[in-house]
């Protein structure tokens, strides 16, 4: 700062707040922003997991693997969507679609699961169906429950989401966030 003369220490003494503030405005409500998009994306990828997972409750009640193709095939048409399969009560794949490419990284549970691939980018659900709890008829009320009364598990859907789009609109938002800090400035 030595070398500097009056007027160029005055600009710097004018500028630098300007720059510091402007730039820790931008990276903190980016980083916000970033948030909110990744809590979204991930309440849209299980709540299409549970969709799918209450869909197809009557197909593998029914062992109808039509049935269940069509949904699966119908999951598969959702957006970031790459690889849907559907699993029967033993864990044995019944029906799938799309890329399965990895597909076995995601074990058979009761309950939901997730998972991620940092290599493929690749979001990993599983969704755990279970037989309703409409009472049909008292006769076959206790094949349908375990002894401690929760709902039979009738399957499970598993799901694979790709990032690419995510990660897209995050780094569209950096970008602009950059162009309006530089504007500002």
């Amino acid at each position: 700062m030595k070398g500097l003369d009056i007027r160029a220490r005055m600009l710097l003494a004018a500028v630098l707040p300007v720059v510091l503030a402007s730039t820790l405005l931008a990276a903190v409500f980016l980083l916000s922003r970033f948030d909110d998009m990744q809590a979204s994306y991930e309440q849209r990828t299980r709540a299409v997991a549970r969709q799918l997972a209450l869909a197809s409750e009557y197909g593998l009640f029914s062992a109808n693997l039509t049935q269940l193709q069509g949904i699966v095939l119908g999951g598969l048409r959702e957006p970031d969507v790459r690889w849907v399969a559907v699993l029967d009560g033993k864990g044995r794949l019944l029906v799938s679609a799309g890329d399965s490419a990895g597909s076995g990284e995601l074990g058979f549970s009761n309950a939901e699961l997730q998972g991620f691939d940092a290599v493929r980018r690749l979001d990993m659900l599983a969704q755990p169906v279970f037989a309703s709890g409409i009472k049909l008829d008292e006769l076959y009320e206790d094949a349908k429950t375990h002894a401690n009364g929760a709902p039979a598990q009738l399957g499970q859907v598993v799901m694979r989401f790709s990032r690419q789009s995510l990660d897209k609109r995050k780094h569209d938002m950096l970008l602009l966030g950059a162009f309006v800090s530089f504007l500002g400035l």
